[in-house]
């Protein structure tokens, strides 16, 4: 069993970039098609949300939760195209670099 104490820091695991702002994620890279949301504040600080409209999929939700599944599905999506090249696993995010950088893997691999 661990003894770390509640009260203790713990050390931090994420890879470095991260932790130094240097990280890169898709929505840093614009590619043909790519698509930007906009949020806004309501001007209404104290309304209500008498109703909520069906989504572009069809689902009820405000935000993200309409489409919750998205990320998986995506993430599967690349993971599965990227088999043929011998690629068997890949973190998120599926930036570009990790995804070049999990083809050279490969190779090196398969050599």
């Amino acid at each position: 069993m661990d003894d770390m104490r509640t009260d203790e820091a713990a050390a931090r695991r994420e890879d470095h970039r991260f932790t130094t702002g240097r990280g890169e994620y898709t929505d840093d890279f614009e590619g043909p098609g790519a698509l930007h949301a906009v949020f806004v504040r309501s001007p209404y600080p104290a309304a209500s949300i008498r109703a909520i409209a069906l989504n572009p999929l069809g689902v009820k939700g405000v935000g993200e939760a309409g489409t919750v599944g998205a990320l998986s599905a995506t993430m599967n999506a690349v993971c599965h195209a990227l088999q043929a090249e011998g690629v068997r696993h890949l973190d998120m995010p599926a930036s570009p670099v990790r995804v070049w950088q999990a083809l050279q893997d490969a190779k090196q691999h398969a050599h």
